[in-house]
This record gives structure tokens, C-alpha cells and sequence, in this order.
């Protein structure tokens, strides 16, 4: 899946030259990738998130994450991503150092325990 997430990883970045690529597997076998990067970063649309709404709007359920990056170690979700996520707390995320010869799998769970549930 490292290839995948790679390919998905040449997107728009010109501002801040930091490249993330998303994979997403759902339920169904269905793949989503994104990224859009602006020089605002509030106006960034992260892979992560574009992979899970591609997902969210045709109603499957995301089942696997994988995201790679510039980054020589591996990445996780930003946050606001994470908290996105959370409503799947079992969905897996693998994350790959800009090689592919580093991994690391974690639940959403694991990498963000806390979310904020509206009861």
C-alpha cells in the first residue's frame, strides 16, 4: 500500500513544499486519495480529511489509512484530522516515512483517545 499512498502524495503543495499523500480503503474496496495545500494553512484541505469525506459522502465506511510524506520518519494526522476520524474509532492507520522502509499501524483511537463527543 506504500506505492499507493505515494502516488497520492504528488499533489498541490507549492507554498510550503511539505507533501502528504492519502490512501483510504473502506468496507466496500473502494480507494479515495487528496490533498490540497495552501499558504494559509487554515485553508489546507489535508489528504487525511479529503480520503475520509470522498468516503463519508457516498455513505461507506472508511477501514485503512495509509499516508506517506516528505517526512524521513512516519506522519499522523494533524488534530482537526484526527478529530474528524474519531467518529471511527476502529479504523487503521498506517504511516510511511518518505521511503517506505519505516511503518507504524495504529487505531484512530490509540493516536487521538479524547475526542470531543457532543452528548
Amino acid at each position: 500500500m506504500f506505492n499507493e499512498a505515494k502516488r497520492a502524495k504528488t499533489t498541490y503543495a507549492r507554498h510550503h513544499e511539505f507533501r502528504v499523500g492519502a490512501f483510504l480503503r473502506t468496507n466496500q474496496n473502494v480507494f479515495y486519495t487528496g490533498n490540497v495545500a495552501h499558504t494559509n494553512s487554515r485553508l489546507t484541505l489535508c489528504a487525511e480529511m479529503l480520503a475520509l469525506a470522498q468516503c463519508k459522502m457516498l455513505c461507506l465506511t472508511p477501514v485503512h489509512l495509509y499516508i506517506t510524506s516528505d517526512s524521513r520518519k512516519p506522519i499522523f494526522p494533524c488534530g482537526v484530522c484526527r478529530q474528524y476520524a474519531s467518529e471511527f474509532p476502529k479504523l487503521k492507520v498506517t504511516s510511511y516515512n518518505c521511503d517506505g522502509t519505516k511503518e507504524i499501524t495504529k487505531t484512530i483511537a490509540q493516536l487521538f483517545p479524547n475526542p470531543f463527543e457532543r452528548n
